[in-house]
């Protein structure tokens, strides 16, 4: 295998001679001459040098821009998940402005929580806080908007269940806007509100606004809980009975407000 390439080694060795002893020694027509013949040789050699020396300058310029892309690429997601970050802490502050702005901290003293998930086939929604951020079974969870959402069912260290009023171990006591008729609203489950124990002789109609009331101690009063989509009487029953359209149906929401305590002439 040496053999192999001794002879061009040679060969090599004795060009590079004659070109030293040529330039310096030789008469121009006998160095024009040799130029003439050497001229390819060396400009092929010279190509293979310039080659190789773009392949390695490539190679490493390569090397170098998949790193400094790779590195880009970190900094751009660590900016995007900051970005995204503020972001979310705006919307949380907007929810606590329009929160204040509405008078809600009046009497309340509010925390917000963020949805997770909702149970299959439930009522019920998880929040990301629970009973080390203070939220107790039984607290009332409504919308920036005032709507009534539900009640605290269980408190875990860090999560709370939220039963919607919609869940059937939800009922509480409620009124009509503008209108001297109380009643009771009861959760049904798949989102439905029945109306009862409304007088038989009240007159109550179609699309009339159902508010708390804080008779049971269950909620402050006054918070929007829906309108009336059906009303049915009967003469075998005393009273009124109906469906109402829950407004925390339509809304959709990310974040909650949980009211921690309230005061009762609310």
């Amino acid at each position: 295998m040496i053999k192999r390439y001794q002879h061009p080694l040679i060969c090599l060795a004795v060009f590079v001679v004659l070109v030293i002893l040529l330039n310096k020694f030789a008469i121009s027509p006998v160095r024009n001459t040799f130029y003439f013949i050497s001229a390819p040789l060396e400009k092929a050699f010279g190509g293979v040098g310039d080659s190789l020396a773009k392949f390695f300058s490539s190679f490493f310029y390569s090397q170098t821009l998949v790193e400094t892309n790779r590195q880009l690429n970190r900094e751009n997601f660590f900016l995007k998940y900051k970005l995204t970050e503020l972001f979310r802490l705006e919307e949380e502050n907007q929810d606590l402005r329009e929160a204040l702005g509405l008078g809600l901290s009046k009497g309340f003293d509010l925390g917000l929580v963020e949805v997770i998930s909702k149970e299959t086939g439930q009522d019920i929604i998880l929040v990301n806080q629970g009973l080390q951020q203070g939220i107790e079974e039984g607290m009332p969870v409504i919308t920036v908007e005032r709507v009534l959402v539900g009640r605290v069912e269980e408190s875990l260290a860090s999560f709370a269940k939220v039963a919607l009023i919609s869940s059937p171990e939800n009922s509480f006591d409620i009124e009509i806007e503008g209108k001297q008729m109380v009643g009771l609203a009861k959760g049904e489950g798949d989102f439905r509100v029945s109306l009862d124990k409304v007088a038989k002789e009240a007159p109550l109609e179609e699309g009339d606004i159902v508010l708390t009331s804080n008779l049971s101690g269950k909620f402050p009063r006054g918070l929007l809980v829906g309108e009336v989509k059906s009303i049915r009487k009967s003469d075998a029953e005393i009273f009124q009975q109906g469906e109402i359209a829950p407004y925390f149906v339509k809304g959709g929401f990310n974040r909650l407000l949980i009211i921690k305590d309230f005061a009762q002439d609310n």
